[in-house]
């Protein structure tokens, strides 16, 4: 699609009804060679001559202007800086003739009469009716088209990026939009974008709700097998990511592995995406088959790897391997999201990869308040839900099962609060308890679950360098 855009707004510049207007080759008159005075003999420069004997030096081309001590034009043209143009054109730079009735957009280009001058683009003018764009590539777009990086969106699309995407993924609310934060998601964003080939954005396929199970065989053929991270014990990368994730067609091995992206990351980076997941099939009521589109700066992400110590040290300390208690931070709240449709903070306690079992979480309010409670993966599986409030000093018990072929990336706890200065203390243990879902606290929990999913795009690239880990660029291949 990128690159169908791409040479229609190439074609559309270049031809010559549309494109800019070139000046005219047949305008330019060729240089006429003064004829000398004394016929085979070699001159030395004129000015060095009597005034008499220039005065009887005449143009080759009777009538024709003398325009140096060297050159003359013809009849019906006139003198330019290094030759001569027709009367009926302008000298135009120092070889060039443009038409009077050009459009010359003060002087600064040669144009089709009635062109659009474009003083800020590169191309300086569009024919009338098209559109001015800040494009090298594409600097004209045709009517009934718009600028989008350095493509043109056709009706019905929008820019999402500086890429076209369908009016319909936003419309339908089957997008879901990342804004870079090196501390909140910096890992989980350089791993989509290098499994999206440094594109900003990508169309995927969901692949509807799947078992525990299938999720791991999913992941482990794309290189999230069990234990993966717990082996390479990285500080602070205590979770496995993979791109496409395990709940999209394009998932597991189903692209070759140069199309694949895993890393470890920071447990809590790996819950937040699957909170957005959740967010977004929730609110689309999105269906197995069902497009949609992942949106991320890839340009910022990509260019702006750092030292290793852009994770904060509570990070580095507490998430070595998957963590069994503690106590949030600032580093833990994540403000609302616009792109999500979030009204409320979360405080996101990050638990890594988990095996099989059955697990209970209890948290305790140390301040502020909680709206709700769940605990979810990084594909927005919610595993257990408490929708009663909490306050400061209560306390809510949370359990959940992992079946015993299963195994969970990016587990973690959310909390929805209206406080940000709402901070809690929780463990996580696992427990020889009833494998149903159960949560305990101010009320009764609920169970609950939905899945998030995506796709992969086609182009193949190959992504390069290491930090910590991390995969941190990419290369592209024509």
């Amino acid at each position: 699609m990128i690159g169908w855009h791409f040479h229609l707004a190439l074609l559309f510049f270049l031809s010559s009804p549309i494109g800019i207007w070139s000046v005219y080759d047949e305008y330019a008159t060729p240089w006429a060679n003064v004829s000398r005075v004394n016929s085979g003999s070699v001159l030395s420069p004129l000015d060095k001559f009597p005034l008499a004997v220039r005065q009887v030096r005449q143009c080759e081309f009777p009538g024709g202007p003398i325009c140096s001590a060297t050159t003359c034009c013809r009849p019906g043209e006139h003198c330019c800086l290094l030759g001569c143009c027709s009367n009926s054109a302008n000298c135009y730079t120092s070889t060039q003739c443009c038409p009077k009735v050009a459009q010359t957009c003060g002087g600064t280009t040669c144009c089709q009469p009635g062109a659009l001058c474009c003083p800020s683009s590169p191309s300086k003018c569009c024919v009338a009716g098209a559109t001015c764009c800040m494009s090298i590539v594409a600097p004209c777009c045709p009517q009934g088209t718009t600028c989008c990086g350095n493509t043109c969106c056709l009706t019905g699309e929008t820019c999402e990026r500086n890429q076209c995407v369908d009016k319909s993924y936003l419309t339908s609310g089957r997008y879901a939009r990342f804004e870079y934060n090196e501390k909140k998601n910096g890992a989980l964003l350089r791993n989509m974008c290098n499994g999206m080939k440094g594109e900003n954005t990508i169309e995927l396929t969901y692949s509807g709700q799947l078992s525990k199970s299938q999720k791991k065989a999913k992941r482990g053929k794309a290189g999230c097998v069990s234990g993966y991270c717990a082996r390479l014990a990285q500080p602070g990368l205590n979770s496995c990511d993979e791109f496409p994730l395990a709940m999209s067609d394009e998932g597991g091995d189903a692209l070759a592995a140069l199309d694949r992206a895993i890393n470890c990351i920071p447990g809590n980076q790996n819950s937040r995406q699957g909170q957005a997941m959740s967010t977004m099939v929730k609110r689309s009521k999105m269906v197995k088959g069902q497009k949609f589109i992942i949106s991320i700066d890839c340009d910022a992400v990509l260019g702006s790897i750092g030292p290793p110590n852009l994770l904060s040290k509570s990070l580095l300390i507490r998430d070595l391997i998957s963590p069994t208690n503690g106590t949030s931070t600032g580093d833990n709240l994540y403000p609302p999201e616009a792109a999500f449709n979030e009204t409320t903070s979360s405080v996101v306690i990050g638990f890594g990869d988990l095996g099989p079992g059955s697990y209970r979480v209890i948290m305790t309010i140390t301040s502020g308040s909680v709206d709700r409670s769940s605990v979810l993966d990084n594909l927005g599986d919610e595993m257990a839900v408490n929708t009663a409030a909490l306050s400061r000093d209560q306390t809510q018990q949370l359990d959940f099962s992992i079946e015993a072929d299963g195994e969970l990336m990016g587990v973690g706890l959310i909390l929805e609060t209206r406080d940000n200065k709402t901070q809690i203390s929780w463990t996580l243990a696992r427990q020889n308890i009833q494998s149903t879902t159960t949560s305990t606290g101010s009320a009764p929990s609920q169970t609950g679950s939905s899945n998030g999913a995506w796709s992969a795009r086609k182009e193949v690239r190959i992504m390069v360098g290491i930090v910590m880990g991390v995969s941190v660029g990419w290369l592209g291949l024509a």
